[in-house]
């Protein structure tokens, strides 16, 4: 083995390409060892390979190649040190943004399996529910309409999720979280029958540490809407919170906290027009002797 390597040799033991080391040299931050003024061509020596290890080794980690040369041209370790630093915090924001993202699909996933998995509609079930983290945004609130003709396609809830998502962006949360936004109807309101949407929020992934607060676990009257308004054109959720408050009224259970609804399945991609939804509506209730209620089901 001769003590100069072709550019050939030299990407082929390094495990690069010619055109990595041609722009390495452009960029001014691994030249060759010698350049026959003939031919052109470049020869490098085995005494380069640890700068070129560690040329690649700073690209694996994040840098370009300006900050790459800065670091080489400084043999500064103080600001070598400072720069990696900073590539490690930015390196965990990625790392955060891309376990949200993941989290997202694996919901967008979940979305798919119980839209096609076609759940029981319209019947009224006592469920124990965890706690939960949560998201929660105040929005003007609005009554919660009876019919169709009242808010035509859900414009009072369509500018609540603009509303949602502007703070969402002023407090530096990232839009992959805007999705599967529910809504919320205060306990307030449902005592006096006049329901009023003061809200929405979204649940938190796991390991969050953002979430405002929570749904507290306990006992909920639970039913699943397959869509906002029926074929007259009423608005199927409220016809239901009626239904969920009816029931805590008549089997003596009091309602410990706001009437909450989470979305299953809502774009265009689910074949609804517009802001329509597939609910999974949830009135928190408290129930003395859960197993003895009708609408127990033991899971």
């Amino acid at each position: 083995m001769t003590d100069l390597f072709t550019i050939g040799q030299m990407a082929e033991y390094n495990h690069v390409t010619k055109k990595a080391l041609m722009i390495y040299q452009k960029h001014g931050l691994l030249a060759p060892e010698k350049v026959d003024p003939e031919t052109g061509y470049r020869y490098y020596t085995l005494q380069q390979c640890p700068a070129l290890d560690m040329i690649l080794q700073l690209q694996q980690i994040g840098f370009s190649l300006d900050e790459i040369k800065k670091i080489i041209d400084s043999r500064d370790v103080a600001q070598m040190e400072s720069m990696v630093r900073d590539q490690v915090a930015r390196q965990l924001k990625k790392l955060e943004e891309l376990r949200l993202s993941l989290s997202t699909a694996r919901e967008m996933l979940k979305t798919c399996e119980i839209y096609q998995s076609n759940p029981t509609f319209g019947e009224v079930t006592l469920e124990y529910l965890p706690r939960r983290n949560i998201l929660r945004y105040n929005v003007p609130p609005y009554r919660v309409q009876t019919h169709w003709e009242e808010n035509p396609g859900l414009t009072n809830w369509e500018m609540s999720l603009r509303s949602i998502k502007q703070q969402m962006l002023e407090a530096g949360l990232p839009l992959v979280l805007f999705h599967n936004i529910g809504c919320i109807v205060s306990r307030e309101s449902l005592e006096k029958d006049d329901y009023f949407c003061p809200g929405g929020f979204l649940f938190c992934p796991p390991g969050f540490q953002g979430a405002h607060t929570c749904w507290d676990e306990g006992w909920c009257l639970t039913v699943t809407i397959d869509r906002m308004f029926d074929e007259n054109g009423v608005h199927q959720e409220h016809k239901y919170i009626e239904t969920l408050v009816g029931i805590a009224r008549s089997e003596g259970y009091r309602i410990r906290d706001d009437y909450y609804c989470e979305v299953l399945a809502d774009t265009p991609a689910f074949f609804y027009r517009g802001r329509d939804m597939m609910l999974r509506m949830r009135l928190p209730v408290e129930v003395e002797n859960p197993a003895a209620s009708p609408y127990y089901k033991p899971q």
